[in-house]
């Protein structure tokens, strides 16, 4: 049972006594379990969209059997708003909003690493991007990769993992789907870009990309990039905007 809780806190938690205490036993049950134990401890919670750091510590009788506790909540939404910017910072390409090459391959090895069945890693560039920024400027550049990323966040599942593996290359890794659904999905993708309108200052660019799709089932990311990277050349040298997929670099399915 909550007792008491002083100004500061009801203002904090912007909550009555009687609503803290259901929120402690089932919101936060791990709060509640820690009441009971006893303990003197540390510890973080979120209370809506603030997040605090927390102290409690117990009150004992004389026999040392916990009876009750009194925690000490200090607000730390904004170092932990300061924490949370600088890892996306570390991890996220600024321009696309999309994972950086290493943080991407981070999180891919640990997928590979619990996956059963087929993976599938998607590594694609666009179509003669040199060209766009020698021509129209770098300004127009960022705006595709810009955009071309937020395509593709808009496109992929919500288990699929996608970086930009630096200038104008991108990958994508999902492991829920099969070989097929794969590369339907990537073909879908490949569609999309091409029919799609990138506008810089009035200018009207077609963009289209080439892609490589590597099916495996493997712990190895190295065995996954390497088919991928292999596929992606081999739609280029057979004219670009095109998807090459399969599951060794002598298997291509067009």
């Amino acid at each position: 049972k909550v007792v008491d809780a002083n100004p500061a806190a009801r203002t904090m938690l912007e909550s009555n006594l009687s609503e803290l205490e259901e929120h402690l036993k089932h919101t936060y049950s791990h709060w509640y379990a820690l009441v009971l134990m006893g303990k003197r401890t540390n510890f973080a919670i979120q209370f809506k969209d603030r997040f605090f750091n927390a102290d409690l510590f117990p009150i004992t009788n004389k026999r040392m059997e916990p009876v009750g506790s009194v925690t000490l909540l200090k607000d730390i939404t904004m170092l932990e708003e300061q924490r949370l910017l600088l890892t996306e910072r570390a991890e996220k390409d600024g321009l696309t909003g999309l994972y950086n090459r290493q943080t991407f391959i981070e999180r891919v090895e640990v997928e590979l690493a619990c996956a059963t069945e087929a993976s599938h890693l998607l590594y694609f560039d666009i179509d003669h991007f040199k060209k766009i920024n020698d021509t129209y400027g770098h300004r127009a550049g960022d705006l595709v990769l810009s955009e071309l990323g937020a395509l593709l966040t808009r496109w992929t599942e919500p288990k699929s993992i996608t970086g930009r593996f630096g200038g104008e290359e991108f990958a994508v890794f999902t492991s829920s789907i099969d070989t097929k659904q794969a590369r339907l999905r990537a073909e879908e993708f490949r569609k999309l870009v091409a029919q799609h309108l990138f506008v810089h200052e009035e200018l009207e660019l077609h963009v289209t990309i080439s892609m490589g799709l590597a099916s495996a089932r493997t712990e190895s990311f190295d065995q996954l990039y390497r088919l991928a990277d292999t596929l992606l050349y081999q739609a280029k040298d057979e004219g670009r905007n095109r998807l090459c997929s399969g599951q060794d670099a002598g298997q291509s399915l067009q």
